[in-house]
C-alpha cells in the first residue's frame, strides 16, 4: 500500500471539513511533496488527538469546525508551515539545497546569455562602400576614366592555347631569361604570332585605357543580394588575371615589333604596359596595387633590355625618358593601406552586433567561416556538419572570449595608424631599426581577444617592400636612360651621379633601398655598371643574384640587383 493510501486510510474518520483543510494546506506550501506529506500527516494527527473524547459524530464535527477557525487562513497556514519546515532542516540538507539553487540559477543565466549571444545579428551602420570610392578621387570625365576601356579589353581577351604555353619561350618570358627571338624556332613563332593577332581588339582598347589621364572603379553593392555584402567582396575583381596576361602579350607585341625593326612601336607597347601599372598603383585596393607593382616591374625590366639590344638616338632615349617621368606626378608612389583599413572595418561590423557588454560582442560563425575558408574545403552538406558539429562549440567559446566591437574597432584603428608609417620605411630603415614585419604586429595583440584582427591583418612588410623595388626599379630605369643620352652627346660616362644631374640629364639621383644610400654607380671600361646591394644588404660588386637552379632572378636573396648592364 502507498504511503498516501496509508495516510488516507489512518484518517478516514476524520470530518470531512478538517481533511480538506489540512488538504488546502499541503497544497499551498509550494515545497517538496515529501515535506508536503509530512505536514498533512502532522496536522492530520493533531486533529485525530483532538477528536479522541469525542463520542458523537455531531461533537466531532463541532470540534473539528473549531479547530478549523483557531487554525486560521489556510495560506498564512500553509506560509508558516513551509518556514518551520526550512528552518527545522539539517546543516548539509541546507548547504546541498543552497548548491543546487545556485548550480540551477548558473546554467539559467549561462543558457539564458548563450541562447542571446549565439542569435545576435551584425549592424551595419558605416558606408565604408562611399568612403573607398572617395578615397583620392578627384574630378573626372568618362573620356579620362581608364577603367572601361580595360574591362573592355579583359573582356576581349583570350587565353593563350595549351601548346603556346608549353613553348620553353613562352615559360621562359621574363626579361632576364629571355633568349631573344632567334632562340625560337619557326613553327613556335609563327604560333607565337597567330596567339598576339587572336588579341589585337583587346590590345587596342587597352593601350586607349594606358592613355587616359587617371583609372577609377567605382565599387557598387549587388542590390538583388538578400544581405549587403562585406567590402572585402565587393573589391573583388577577377579581371585582374586577364588584364595581367594581355599585359605580357603586350611584351610580347614589344618583342616582336623590335625584331622588325619598329622600335617606336617596342618602346610605346612597353610604354602602355607601364602606364597601366601606374593606373593600378593609384588604387586603394592592395591587390590593385600589387597588380600595378608587378606591370611597372614588367615594363621597368623590359625597357633596359630594348636599349642594350638595339641602337636607340638620343632623341629617342630622351623622349623614352620623358614619358616615364611623367607616369607619376611626383615619386613612385609607395604601398597604400586607406582601403584595407576600410575593409578590416567594414568586417568587423559585418561581424559584431552593435549596443549591449562592450560595445557589441563578435557572433559566432566568422572563425568557422575563415578555417573553412583557409582549408578550402568544398561546399556541400559535409562541410555544413564538419562547422556545426565540430567547429560551432569552438567558435561560440572563441566569439565569447575576444574582444567586444568598440575594443576591436580601437585596436584596429592602432594598428593600421602603425602600419601607416611602417609603410614609408624602406627595408635599410626597417632593418636599422630592427623592426620585423607581420609576425612582430600579430605578436603584439593576443590571439584569443584579437584573433579576428590577426587573421586580417595584411602583410604590410611585404606589400611594402615590392613598392619600393618598384621605385628604386623606376628610377634606376630614367637614370639608365639619362647615361646613355650623356654618354651619346659627350662621348663619355660621367665621374658619378651628381654629374648627371648637374648637366640637366636627371632630376635627382635614385635611392637604394637596401643601402640608405644612392644605388651604386661604377665605370667599367667603355660601359657602366648601376646596381642595388639587393635583400642581403650586402655589396656583391655588382654580381647578380640567382634563384636555386642557377638562373639570373631580379631581387634575389643572394647577389646584387644590376639595371644595367
Amino acid at each position: 500500500m502507498s504511503r498516501r493510501k496509508r495516510v488516507d486510510e489512518e484518517f478516514k474518520e476524520l470530518p470531512v471539513c478538517a481533511i480538506d483543510y489540512v488538504g488546502r494546506i499541503a497544497r499551498m506550501i509550494g515545497y517538496r511533496r515529501k515535506v508536503r506529506r509530512e505536514v498533512q500527516a502532522e496536522l492530520l494527527g493533531h486533529f485525530t488527538d483532538a477528536h479522541r473524547d469525542c463520542a458523537s459524530p455531531e461533537e466531532r464535527q463541532a470540534r473539528a469546525e473549531r479547530l478549523v477557525v483557531e487554525f486560521g487562513d489556510p495560506h498564512l497556514m500553509a506560509i508558516l508551515c513551509r518556514r518551520a519546515k526550512k528552518r527545522g532542516r539539517p546543516l548539509w540538507l541546507k548547504a546541498i539545497g543552497g548548491v543546487r539553487m545556485a548550480v540551477f540559477l548558473l546554467v539559467a543565466a549561462v543558457g539564458s546569455y548563450t541562447a542571446w549571444f549565439v542569435s545576435g545579428r551584425p549592424v551595419v551602420t558605416d558606408e565604408y562602400l562611399v568612403k573607398l570610392n572617395q578615397l583620392g578621387q578627384t574630378p573626372l570625365t568618362a573620356l579620362d576614366n581608364a577603367w572601361p576601356h580595360y574591362e573592355k579589353a579583359c573582356a576581349l581577351f583570350v587565353e593563350a592555347d595549351g601548346e603556346l604555353k608549353k613553348m620553353s619561350a613562352f615559360r621562359s618570358h621574363g626579361p632576364l631569361r629571355f633568349q631573344g627571338m632567334a632562340a625560337m624556332n619557326e613553327s613556335e613563332r609563327e604560333d607565337l604570332v597567330a596567339g598576339v593577332a587572336e588579341n589585337e581588339p583587346a590590345w587596342a582598347h587597352y593601350e586607349t585605357a594606358s592613355r587616359c589621364r587617371t583609372y577609377r572603379k567605382e565599387f557598387r553593392y549587388d542590390r538583388t543580394q538578400p544581405r549587403v555584402p562585406c567590402l572585402i567582396e565587393v573589391t573583388s575583381n577577377p579581371s585582374l588575371v586577364q588584364l595581367r596576361r594581355l599585359s605580357e602579350v603586350g611584351i610580347w607585341k614589344s618583342r616582336l615589333a623590335a625584331e622588325e625593326g619598329r622600335l617606336d612601336d617596342a618602346l610605346d607597347n612597353c610604354l602602355a604596359v607601364a602606364r597601366t601599372g601606374a593606373h593600378f598603383q593609384s588604387s586603394p585596393c592592395i591587390v590593385n596595387q600589387l597588380v600595378g607593382i608587378s606591370l611597372g616591374a614588367m615594363a621597368q625590366l623590359e625597357l633596359p633590355r630594348i636599349v642594350a639590344d638595339y641602337d636607340l638616338s638620343a632623341t629617342v632615349l630622351r623622349d623614352v625618358q620623358i614619358a616615364l617621368a611623367g607616369l607619376y606626378v611626383a615619386q613612385c608612389p609607395l604601398a597604400n593601406f586607406e582601403g584595407e583599413h576600410l575593409a578590416v572595418l567594414d568586417s568587423v561590423q559585418h561581424s559584431f552586433t552593435k549596443g549591449g557588454l562592450g560595445g557589441g560582442h563578435m557572433i559566432p560563425g566568422q572563425y568557422t567561416g575563415l578555417v573553412t575558408t583557409a582549408l578550402e574545403l568544398p561546399r556541400g552538406r559535409r562541410t555544413r556538419t564538419f562547422q556545426r558539429v565540430l567547429l560551432w562549440p569552438i567558435d561560440v567559446g572563441a566569439s565569447m572570449i575576444h574582444a567586444r566591437r568598440d575594443r576591436t574597432t580601437a585596436k584596429i584603428n592602432e594598428v593600421h595608424d602603425e602600419i601607416d608609417k611602417r609603410s614609408r620605411l624602406s627595408p635599410y630603415e626597417r632593418r636599422a631599426r630592427n623592426m620585423g614585419g607581420w609576425e612582430e604586429l600579430a605578436a603584439s595583440m593576443s590571439k584569443h581577444r584579437y584573433g579576428l584582427v590577426r587573421i586580417l591583418l595584411p602583410n604590410e612588410s611585404r606589400v611594402s617592400e615590392l613598392a619600393f623595388r618598384l621605385r628604386a626599379g623606376h628610377e634606376a630605369t630614367l637614370t639608365v636612360l639619362a647615361l646613355k643620352r650623356y654618354s651619346m652627346e659627350t662621348g663619355v660616362h660621367p665621374p658619378d651621379l651628381q654629374s648627371l644631374v648637374d648637366a640637366g640629364y636627371a632630376r635627382s639621383i635614385p635611392a637604394d633601398p637596401y643601402s640608405g644610400g644612392p644605388l651604386i654607380y661604377k665605370r667599367v671600361g667603355d660601359e657602366f655598371l648601376l646596381y642595388s646591394v639587393g635583400p642581403d644588404f650586402v655589396d656583391d660588386g655588382g654580381t647578380r643574384g640567382a634563384d636555386d637552379d642557377g638562373q639570373t632572378k631580379a631581387w634575389a636573396d643572394n647577389g646584387d640587383m644590376v639595371f644595367w648592364p
